[in-house]
């Protein structure tokens, strides 16, 4: 648990969560499960599967958000 603690906390810079409102929680929430989720990988799997699918999840979490910029926004 402690582990996980320590990771979350290692991606606050990069998602910024400088204010506790709801989305927040559920971007911190959800950090906080994909490293619980990582952890599982590497203790039953190993280290390069884990490091495999966190590198596989970035990558989505980068094309998702290079879509969303890439959207136009709607005409008023």
């Amino acid at each position: 648990m402690q582990c996980h603690c320590v990771i979350a906390s290692q991606h606050t810079p990069v998602y910024q969560f400088r204010k506790l409102d709801k989305a927040t929680l559920v971007q911190a929430a959800g950090v906080f499960r994909a490293s619980v989720a990582l952890g599982l990988v590497y203790q039953y799997v190993g280290l390069l599967a884990a490091v495999l699918v966190h590198v596989a999840i970035e990558v989505v979490g980068l094309y998702v958000v290079r879509n969303a910029l890439r959207q136009p926004e709607p005409a008023a």
